[in-house]
């Protein structure tokens, strides 16, 4: 989801020094994505903002050099056994330390010490992911395996953010799961791993409720 709101950066920069525009076109691209976390905190940073050119651009920026992935392979303990969920992508740092990664099947959890899986939103009680983490999810819980979550930049809101984006939301016709956040034992975000609960508080971004005006 990251690339996709760095794209969306790119093709929001022709609009971006007109506000009407500019709010028109997140708008756009939000009712199309729902439940984007990066997405949504770009569009709120740069509309939040009283020079939008240059807020645009420094969160397309933040985006690109966000180390959530690079956190998350240095947290990894050495020799672990590693299953990716969908989605969920890894930084350098981890092969030298003997952890074997693996891109697989929910079948593949029966082997693994954790499963990684990553957040399209993060909030306060529960969460979205790509559909087809539930069943990853499902196989870490009968492994005995934990559940580490890839919260990237821009996937906590804060709370009204979170209940705007997720109101009326049907997560199934959008390639979404919504899961209980219980069901993380921990989350890596850009400043590197910590508990549901701690990732939950750390809510990032402005609360520009305008992004949601008018939606039905």
């Amino acid at each position: 989801m990251r690339s996709v709101a760095i794209e969306a950066g790119a093709a929001l920069a022709p609009v971006a020094s007109r506000p009407g525009g500019l709010l028109t076109a997140c708008r756009r691209l939000l009712a199309r994505r729902p439940g984007d976390g990066p997405l949504l905190w770009l569009a709120a940073t740069a509309l939040a903002a009283s020079d939008q050119p240059s807020a645009l651009g420094g969160a397309v920026d933040r985006l690109r050099s966000d180390p959530t992935g690079e956190r998350a392979a240095i947290a990894l303990p050495d020799g672990a056994v590693v299953v990716t969920g969908p989605g969920a992508a890894l930084g350098v740092g981890h092969g030298e330390r003997g952890v074997q990664v693996v891109d697989g099947e929910p079948a593949a959890v029966v082997a693994a010490d954790i499963v990684v899986c990553r957040a399209c939103l993060w909030g306060p009680e529960e969460w979205l992911a790509p559909e087809g983490t539930a069943a990853f999810i499902d196989a870490a819980v009968s492994a005995g395996a934990e559940v580490w979550v890839l919260a990237g930049l821009g996937t906590v809101p804060p709370r009204r953010m979170w209940d705007l984006a997720t109101d009326g939301l049907d997560p199934g016709s959008h390639g979404l799961e919504l899961l209980d956040t219980s069901s993380a034992s921990f989350v890596v975000g850009p400043t590197g791993r910590t508990s549901p609960e701690r990732a939950s508080a750390r809510a990032e971004g402005p609360v520009v409720p305008e992004l949601f005006a008018g939606r039905r």
